[in-house]
């Protein structure tokens, strides 16, 4: 299972300066309170308090911050509709940031709405030609839908201008791997791991390209490595136990899938999970 590392903007809160004198202190209060409940994780407060906020303001951008952050509570709260129209209104308040468009194209994309998405991360990107995350999230977009030539020229583009971004490199070795292209895709692992070498996601990813060429035995030491550097790793539990499928070690398959799912890891992203029934 490939990490084609893509960003979902749903944890970053935006602030604005807060206007004087008597509102001032109002908005204040209401802001420390967003802020505590989104450290307690409870987010239903956030959003009903970020819903006061902006009763309280008449400045379009600030509303449109506000209506940013309301959103990112609901998407947390799994509202994702009502998220949206948040955004909506965000964007309708202020058009001009490039964030707004990303955090609309990664829920858009979450749910389904692949060229609502695309024409998001455009706008992105047409806003700020150097945003990364958008560049990112375009890229893993155009992946997905098998337009492998498109993701790869924009990584590539990104890369010459950004040769040290071990993140997007294994993306475009991600993408070549998606095209067929194991044995490169193989050797820019190689060359990423040896200048990083105690990054799990590319011991992970080099094991699913070797997975995908058929090297299950250099592909599970690679991801047993991944899991070393980091227990925690869902994906690479998932990987590991796509190898070991291939091995004929069904029973220990599926007991790594059985895991990632327990632990919080989206089942429909374990498909192999209908083989351990």
């Amino acid at each position: 299972m490939k990490v084609l590392k893509a960003i979902i903007l749903i944890t970053g809160i935006m602030f604005v300066a807060t206007p004087q004198p008597m509102q001032a202190q109002s908005l204040k209060r209401l802001q420390k309170k967003v802020n505590k409940c989104f450290q307690k994780k409870d987010y239903q407060c956030a959003a009903d308090n970020l819903k006061r906020m902006i009763k309280k303001v008449d400045d379009s951008k600030r509303i449109a911050v506000y209506y940013n952050n309301l959103a990112t509570a609901l998407r947390r709260l799994d509202k994702n509709q009502v998220a949206m129209r948040a955004y909506d209104k965000a964007i309708e308040h202020d058009d001009s940031r490039a964030s707004f468009y990303i955090h609309r194209g990664s829920l858009a994309a979450k749910m389904g709405y692949n060229s609502a998405a695309r024409a998001d991360y455009l706008t992105a990107i047409e806003l700020d030609e150097d945003n990364r995350s958008a560049i990112m999230n375009l890229a893993s977009l155009y992946d997905e839908e098998g337009e492998y030539e498109k993701a790869k020229k924009l990584l590539e583009d990104w890369l010459e201008q950004n040769p040290k971004d071990y993140q997007l490199a294994s993306n475009l070795a991600n993408v070549k791997k998606d095209m067929g292209n194991e044995t490169e895709a193989i050797a820019d692992f190689d060359k990423l791991i040896e200048n990083h070498p105690d990054e799990a996601i590319l011991y992970n990813n080099r094991a699913d390209a070797k997975l995908k060429a058929g090297l299950y035995e250099g592909a599970l030491k690679d991801v047993t490595k991944a899991i070393e550097l980091n227990p925690d790793y869902l994906t690479a539990m998932v990987t590991k136990g796509q190898i070991l499928l291939n091995l004929d070690r069904k029973e220990k398959a599926c007991e790594l899938f059985e895991k990632a799912v327990e632990e919080g890891i989206d089942p429909e992203e374990v498909k192999e999970l209908q083989q351990c029934d």
